[in-house]
């Protein structure tokens, strides 16, 4: 919901004061302890582990099977490749709608910024997922050949292999090794860094907005409506904690339902949809669905895959909000227009300790998911221990 505009935010007597040096002091220590952060564990150089690893070595790290392969030996990649393509293919119709019905005024949002990330990553991802299964499928292949080969050679046409699953397993693993020598290193990194920074940015986003944002509306903001009933459906219960509280939480249930109809709705018939009222009133489901579609996905693709998730990343997540904070900023001194969030408006004496508070909430919400990827691999190891593929 667009706030009011306050204050002249192009006049230098608004940027000009206490309250604005301390928030850029909080922002460029946050911007420098990132930074130093990235070029220490991102250094090719500090790759090398204690046992004193080669440059060729840390390379070989960075460049692995991790993106395309699911956590357990029994999942075809193929599977991994079908739940990103769906997620994509969702969130970018998603997008698409957002973007024809209230067009850039989206991305004043960290929300829309989030958004487009996980969009990039699912879409991104489908790439590699299908650069994998090619890869799974020449693998596989030449396995059965060089097995076919030698059960020829050594024991017959008529004979059964002995330990096939172990020399398969192995010369696999030998195969994948040789393909990750050739494969850049970048993009290996560069997805598992989307991935990271989309961890930290999906739980902040949506802890702000059910946290901070949602209780404070009221139930009118969010006026749902189901198929072709053009009435706004009111629901009623009483309210313990917030007025508006219990409405809009049963609204969000039903919302997703009746949003994910929506979206199939434009998906068949687009023209049918352009210029409706019906784009509108879609508004407000789009909101509420729109802060949990990315948890939902990502939490998906989390139980899927097989990426690392190590602490020092958060430094790209941090960065992904500074960077948000200064387009924000260099847009209000160019134009006088709405803040997206109460807790951005610079004028309020309490701006500093707002942005502080905000900043610190980078810590426990990269945690948050830090938690999930931990129990995720204690979980996993011991339900299929022999199939279970990720680092621990």
């Amino acid at each position: 919901m667009p706030l009011p505009v306050t204050e002249d935010t192009t006049v230098s007597s608004y940027w000009l004061n206490w309250r604005v040096l301390l928030c850029s002091i909080w922002l460029l220590s946050i911007m420098a302890i990132s930074s130093f952060i990235i070029w220490k564990y991102e250094s090719l150089d500090n790759l090398r582990s204690d046992e004193g690893e080669t440059r060729q070595d840390a390379a070989q790290f960075l460049c692995n099977d991790d993106a395309w392969r699911p956590c357990l030996k029994e999942i075809h990649p193929f599977w991994l490749l079908v739940f990103r393509v769906i997620a994509f293919c969702f969130l970018l119709a998603t997008l698409i709608v957002r973007i024809l019905s209230s067009e850039s005024r989206i991305f004043y949002f960290y929300t829309q910024w989030t958004f487009v990330l996980v969009t990039f990553y699912f879409g991104f991802g489908s790439l590699l997922s299908i650069y994998g299964c090619y890869q799974y499928h020449k693998i596989s292949s030449r396995n059965l050949n060089v097995q076919h080969g030698e059960t020829d050679a050594e024991q017959g046409n008529f004979m059964p292999l002995t330990n096939g699953e172990n020399a398969n397993k192995h010369e696999m693993r030998n195969v994948l090794n040789t393909q990750e020598k050739s494969s850049p290193a970048i993009i290996s990194c560069l997805f598992q860094v989307v991935y990271q920074m989309n961890a930290g940015a999906v739980i902040l986003t949506d802890c702000i907005y059910w946290l901070i944002i949602f209780p404070f509306l009221t139930a009118s903001d969010y006026k749902l409506s189901f198929g072709k009933t053009k009435k706004p459906i009111m629901v009623f219960f009483p309210c313990f904690i917030t007025p508006g509280y219990h409405q809009l939480i049963v609204a969000r249930l039903f919302g997703i339902c009746t949003y994910s109809r929506y979206v199939a709705s434009i998906l068949r018939h687009p023209l049918r949809h352009i210029g409706m009222t019906s784009w509108l009133n879609a508004q407000s489901e789009m909101t509420v669905n729109m802060h949990t579609l990315n948890a939902v996905f990502l939490l998906g693709d989390t139980a899927l895959n097989c990426l690392r998730f190590p602490w020092f990343r958060m430094a790209y997540f941090c960065l992904w909000t500074c960077v948000f904070v200064i387009f924000q900023w260099i847009l209000h001194v160019v134009v006088s227009v709405w803040w997206p969030y109460p807790f951005l408006e610079l004028s309020s004496s309490i701006a500093p300790l707002w942005y502080l508070g905000v900043g610190l909430m980078h810590i426990p919400c990269y945690a948050i998911f830090v938690l999930v990827v931990k129990t995720k691999h204690y979980l996993f190891s011991r339900w299929f221990p022999q199939s279970y593929l990720c680092s621990r």
